[in-house]
């Protein structure tokens, strides 16, 4: 019985490169990096990556008549062997023994055979069954789901916020949603046949542009299990998350969907008036805010700052270094402005990302009040920096020591902050809200547009405690850093540990041949 797998060399480097997007190459377990190569008893062949959370299928166009097979095949090496080879070609995998899989493909007119490493199949996790039904996604959908993603929160401690949510709590309208606390992403216009909203994870092969490119697109959520508190002596129930299928083309992706309630992110949507000044963007417009913002001054400071001034006829995109006294200014022409003039400080990664979403209108209230980016069904609220901070910054007052400081120095209540360079730009002014319960007033994401003492107040403390936030999350980079490191180190020392054990029985088995050697008598 041939037991042998051959499929077109074309169809390989078709799914290598979304495969290696799941596929870790430093993984500690090495299931997890291989590529699980399958023919069923119907003939089709499918290629299938994992990360444990996430699934990754890639479904031959063409069946290959043959009992039904699996092999491991380790991703690294099965993407050189594609490499080297001609797309017009075929390649044949065949198990041979428990360790070893032997490959069979032509190099010009020269046939090649070679063998590579394997693994079980059986250590390969089991693949999650969604039995629910395949619903069909309206076009767009895989644009929209992708420019939320892009917006979604990369903060561990707001894990809810690290997906985008299929929001179906308004039964007229559902939408697509990714915010990180200063900027949100909505896209509406769909209809999602689901009782609750789904939190879909960010995902290196999600970014991927060839999924969800094929129409029709389908979607299938088979639902997780909820927490269910211990009563009456009977133990309770943990919770468990569902899992998210989503269908296009020949790619096939089922993933973990994040658990916990998302945030009710309308009740901060700004609602614009006839009072707030708006812009138009004109195609050549975009393109050239394109061209010149990221090379503008200021692209290495805290939050990438560039200054949006608006004028009866015309905007101006503006940059500065901490050590420049102006602005470099940019004048952007085959624009429509209407209202008064105002100008705002935004995150330079925000603003192109709302170009590039294609959202050519634009409405400004105030210099500390959220921006609104919009085009049709899709929005992306963007929070403003105060480009006017305080040459100092005090500390926050704390307990004085009970022994007596030393002569000439102050108390720590009284010292304050060295002071900033003038017109050094200064953090994002405030995070959207974690809780829906302490959600302010609709109108905008902090509660209050007008500028007010109280609110300049706050922003003192804001920037300090935002400055000192950036400063965690730098140090927990550092730590993921160091924790990797950590593991590849352990993953040598095995490596090590194991070619030493294999030494000593080498040694151990010459030790006993020489003995029994000694005993042979001439």
């Amino acid at each position: 019985m041939n037991k042998e797998i051959v499929i077109p060399v074309c169809e390989l480097k078709a799914a290598l490169p979304g495969l290696s997007k799941i596929v870790s190459k430093k993984s500690a377990l090495p299931v997890l990096q291989a590529v699980r190569l399958a023919r069923d008893a119907e003939g089709k062949i499918s290629l299938l990556g994992t990360d444990l959370d996430a699934f990754a299928i890639y479904t031959a166009k063409e069946p290959s008549p043959g009992p039904a097979v699996e092999l491991l095949l380790p991703l690294d090496q099965l993407a050189k062997t594609a490499k080297s080879l001609s797309s017009e070609g075929t390649i044949g995998f065949s198990q041979d023994g428990k360790e070893k899989v032997t490959l069979r493909y032509s190099i010009g007119a020269s046939p090649v055979e070679r063998s590579i490493n394997s693994l079980p199949p059986g250590e390969f996790p089991p693949v999650p069954t969604v039995k629910q039904h395949s619903l069909p996604l309206e076009p767009g959908f895989g644009l929209a789901l992708r420019q939320a993603l892009e917006c979604c929160s990369e903060d561990s401690d707001r894990y809810i916020l690290r997906g985008a949510c299929l929001d179906v709590r308004d039964k007229q309208f559902h939408y697509i949603v990714g915010t990180n606390g200063r900027c949100l992403f909505s896209a509406n216009s769909f209809c999602f046949d689901l009782e609750k909203p789904v939190v879909i994870p960010a995902s290196k092969f999600l970014a991927w542009p060839d999924l969800l490119e094929d129409e029709p697109a389908t979607l299938a959520v088979e639902p997780g299990q909820e927490e269910v508190p211990a009563k009456d002596g009977q133990p309770g129930i943990e919770a468990r998350p569902g899992w998210v299928k989503l269908q296009s083309g020949r790619w096939t992706f089922i993933t973990k969907e994040i658990q916990g309630q998302f945030p009710n992110w309308k009740q901060v949507m700004p609602e614009t008036s006839g009072k707030w000044t708006r812009v138009e963007l004109s195609d050549e417009a975009m393109k050239q805010l394109l061209l010149v913002t990221p090379s503008l001054p200021g692209d290495e400071s805290l939050n990438r700052a560039i200054r949006l001034r608006v004028e009866p006829h015309q905007i101006s995109v503006e940059g500065q270094n901490r050590e420049d006294a102006t602005w470099t200014s940019i004048p952007i022409q085959g624009v429509k402005v209407t209202g008064d003039p105002v100008a705002v400080g935004l995150n330079r990664t925000y603003f192109t990302n709302a170009l590039r979403f294609g959202l050519k209108e634009l409405e400004i209230e105030a210099e500390l009040s959220p921006v609104v980016f919009s085009n049709g069904g899709k929005r992306l609220v963007i929070m403003p920096i105060n480009l006017n901070r305080p040459a100092t910054v005090k500390a926050p007052p704390k307990p004085q020591p009970t022994s007596a400081a030393a002569p000439g120095t102050k108390p720590a209540a009284e010292q304050t902050a060295p002071p900033e360079q003038p017109g050094s730009p200064t953090e994002e002014r405030t995070n959207m809200p974690e809780n829906t319960s302490t959600l302010p007033p609709r109108g905008n994401l902090t509660g209050s547009g007008n500028g007010n003492g109280a609110t300049r107040k706050h922003e003192e403390t804001d920037s300090a405690l935002n400055a000192v936030t950036d400063k965690i999350d730098s140090i927990k980079s550092s730590l993921r850093q160091v924790i990797t490191e950590l593991t590849e180190a352990q993953s040598l020392i095995k490596t090590a540990a194991k070619e030493k054990r294999a030494t000593e029985k080498e040694v151990e088995s010459v030790r006993t041949a020489l003995r029994s050697l000694q005993k042979v008598e001439i």
